[in-house]
């Protein structure tokens, strides 16, 4: 019967265990999660890509339609001003040649410019009387944090709410915004927490890699090796959660997870 084993995930999924690990077996292992996490990572660039060229082509539209929106409130202007010219020389009165020829020039130059107003109103249906103002700037957004600290507060927050998307996406933005932090080790491991809890094992075992791997002097890789342990357990996967368990006593014997690991030797058959 196959069964999940730390020699490996293809395709996030499980290898065969042909045997007990062993140190090669675990080497190989973090190899081919570190091949997954590449893919992956590239796949972000590429989409982060994409949204940024949609971003430019907004912009570039937005920046279109409001030129253009200047230029119909200009000439809703110009029309104005012909009317008024128009209505103070009908009120002088005495239908003289100079005011006929007058009143003549200035009705083709507002019939010109309605013309015009008409074509752009095509391409920009919003311009319309009034003369259209520029957009009002945007409402506030409600206050989001901007230091890592803060942000961290809110995903912990979120997880002990049992909110785990909201929580990972919090978890996220400090690893994009404060790749530096302090931080960006705990808020790796509880990416892969947030993964655990749903159940989807596979992707933890991925998450908690991550920490091992980017972070390998963290505090947090003795309970990263555990709860990989405990995610091989879960899938049925014993000899690899035998390793690691075993590995985390071994490598971390002072380590919290490693008393817990002990525990959980005892309870695999």
């Amino acid at each position: 019967m196959k069964i999940v084993t730390i020699c490996g995930l293809v395709g996030l999924g499980a290898l065969s265990l042909w045997g007990c690990a062993t140190e090669g077996d675990f080497r190989a292992f973090q190899a081919e999660v570190r091949r997954e996490l590449a893919q992956q990572d590239q796949v972000l660039r590429d989409l982060k890509r994409r949204f940024e060229d949609q971003q430019s082509e907004r912009s570039r539209i937005a920046k279109q339609v409001a030129d253009q929106g200047a230029e119909v409130s200009a000439l809703q202007r110009e029309v104005a001003a012909l009317r008024g010219q128009l209505e103070s020389l009908a009120q002088k009165g005495g239908p003289g040649e100079d005011l006929r020829k007058s009143q003549a020039q200035m009705r083709q130059e507002l019939d010109a410019l309605k013309r015009a107003l008409e074509q752009l109103g095509a391409t920009v249906p919003a311009a319309t009387a009034p003369p259209m103002a520029p957009p009002p700037p945007p409402s506030p957004a409600p206050a989001t944090p901007e230091k890592a600290e803060d942000l961290y507060k809110v995903a912990m927050m979120r997880f002990e709410e049992g909110d785990n998307l909201k929580a990972r996406e919090g978890f996220q933005a400090i690893l994009s915004k404060f790749p530096q932090s302090n931080l960006a080790d705990n808020a790796q491991f509880w990416i892969g927490e947030c993964y655990f809890r749903e159940g989807n094992f596979k992707q933890a075992i991925l998450e908690y890699e991550k920490v091992i791997s980017q972070y390998p002097k963290s505090p947090k890789v003795p309970a990263a090796l555990f709860k990989q342990g405990m995610a091989f357990e879960k899938l049925g996967d014993l000899e690899s959660a035998r390793y690691l368990y075993s590995k985390v006593t071994k490598d971390y014997p002072d380590s919290e997870q490693a008393r817990m690991a002990e525990m959980r030797l005892k309870n695999i058959p």
